[in-house]
């Protein structure tokens, strides 16, 4: 895929007789994003990911404008996306490396979108490095208030319900559903049986130690 590159930001160098691309942030802030230099360099590496990844869906001009945006207000107020190419995962630390789904259920089913077969082998090959989880929250909506999660209905346990419900069928069944999120249909991935019961409790029980 190529970046539709908004902000003129894609560059080559030519190393040992291969050219590569990456994209340029003092270019992106000469072409529009101004202050983006003085990031934290951790945010450069969003904001680099996101330059990349422009395609007017997943990834759309103003996501990368809300990164230019937290320069000068410091507070971000717009959810992005990260499509990371690869993921260093260090074991010698100790520390076991786990990716949560919570909140990311619509990233994912973009992906799967663009290709199912990817997405569902990625989530058999780190089928012990995953656990679902969600981020709902039974609180009511403060419209002064940053938001983080979908405003409640005033029904809290049907809403919890309908997620776990459209989730589950995601995850363990072929079947499609709209996603509001997306704005589209999203086959489901029909995981194995042991890989549902891994994301669903038994990664967190290892993870956690829990007994019982």
């Amino acid at each position: 895929m190529t970046s539709l590159d908004s902000f003129k930001s894609r560059k080559t160098l030519k190393v040992g007789g291969k050219t590569y691309v990456y994209y340029s942030l003092p270019a992106a802030e000469k072409n529009g994003l101004k202050g983006i230099s003085k990031l934290p360099y951790s945010m450069k590496v969003l904001l680099e990911n996101l330059l990349r990844n422009e395609d007017g869906r997943s990834v759309k001009k103003a996501d990368i404008e809300a990164m230019a945006k937290w320069a000068r207000k410091r507070k971000l107020e717009h959810e992005i996306a990260f499509r990371p190419a690869r993921v260093l995962m260090q074991d010698f630390t100790g520390v076991p490396a786990v990716v949560d789904l919570a909140a990311r259920m619509s990233q994912v089913q973009v992906q799967s979108n663009a290709n199912h077969a990817k997405v569902r082998s990625f989530f058999i090959k780190y089928q012990d490095r995953l656990m679902y989880g969600t981020d709902l929250t039974d609180s009511p909506p403060d419209p002064k208030a940053r938001a983080q999660n979908p405003p409640t209905t005033g029904n809290f346990t049907k809403e919890a319900d309908d997620a776990w419900r459209s989730d589950w069928r995601y995850l363990a069944t072929p079947l499609s559903q709209h996603i509001a999120a997306i704005k589209a249909e999203a086959p489901g991935l029909a995981l194995p049986r042991a890989v549902i019961d891994k994301i669903y409790y038994a990664n967190a029980r290892r993870f956690f130690h829990l007994k019982g």
